[in-house]
C-alpha cells in the first residue's frame, strides 16, 4: 500500500451558488479572490506537500488555459489531467481518474478534493491525512468541518454511535436541526483507500 496520497482534484464545476462573480466561463475556483491567488491555486499549493504524490486534475476542456496558468503560478505540475466530455457529478470522475492514473490502481491510495473550498488550516488537513495513511484497512475515509449556520447548499455527515449518515443539500428545516445536533459535519473531501469497493456498489452508473 502506499505511503502517499495521490490527489483527485475536481474543478470542473460552474460555480452556480457564487453568480454573478461566478461564471460558466470563469467559474469560483478560477477567480482571485486571495491577492492574485484563486481557491484552485491555493488548493495545489496545499498538497504540494510531501504527503501526496502529483495530483489528478479533472476538469472540462474549456477551463485548460486557466488551469496551465495556475500550473505556472503554482509551480506544481499534475500526473495526468483528465477532461470531461460531460459532467457527470462526482463518481464518474473519480472512478475515471484512478482506473487512468494506473494499472495498478489497487495499490495507490487516493484523495479526492473539490478545488473550489477554503480550508483554513493546512496544519489540520495534513493531521486527518496523517491518520488515513496510517491504516492498512481497506476504507473509505469522509473528511469534515463543523458548520457555522445551518444551510440547504452543502452535504452534511451525521453521525449518531456507530452509524454514519449522508445527508446531500437538505431542506432549511432539516439543515437547521442538523445544525443543532453536536456530532455533524460539512463534507469537505473524501480519502479512497481501494477504488474496487466503488466498482462494488457503483458497477451500473460505470456503464452509463
Amino acid at each position: 500500500m502506499s505511503k502517499k496520497l495521490r490527489p483527485i482534484v475536481l474543478a470542473g464545476g460552474i460555480g452556480k451558488r457564487l453568480w454573478p462573480l461566478s461564471t460558466e466561463s470563469r467559474p469560483k475556483q478560477f477567480i482571485p479572490i486571495f491577492k492574485e491567488l484563486s481557491l484552485f491555486d491555493l488548493t495545489l499549493q496545499r498538497i504540494n506537500n510531501s504527503l501526496f504524490k502529483k495530483p489528478i486534475i479533472v476538469s472540462s476542456e474549456r477551463y485548460l488555459e486557466q488551469i496551465q496558468d495556475s500550473f505556472e503560478r503554482t509551480g506544481l505540475n499534475p500526473s495526468l489531467i483528465v477532461i470531461e466530455p460531460e459532467s457527470k457529478n462526482t463518481f464518474a470522475p473519480i472512478i475515471t481518474s484512478a482506473i487512468l492514473s494506473n494499472k495498478e490502481f489497487k495499490d495507490e491510495k487516493f484523495i479526492a478534493t473539490p478545488s473550489d473550498h477554503y480550508i483554513s488550516n493546512n496544519q489540520k488537513f495534513y493531521q486527518a491525512c496523517k491518520k488515513t495513511l496510517k491504516t492498512n484497512k481497506e476504507t473509505l475515509f469522509l473528511f469534515g468541518v463543523k458548520p457555522e449556520y445551518p444551510s440547504q447548499e452543502y452535504g452534511y455527515i451525521s453521525r449518531l454511535k456507530d452509524k454514519i449518515e449522508f445527508i446531500e443539500k437538505p431542506s432549511l428545516e432539516i439543515a437547521q436541526r442538523l445544525y443543532k445536533k453536536k456530532n455533524i459535519l460539512l463534507l469537505f473531501t473524501q480519502n479512497l483507500v481501494l477504488v474496487n469497493h466503488l466498482f462494488k456498489f457503483q458497477i451500473k452508473l460505470l456503464k452509463n
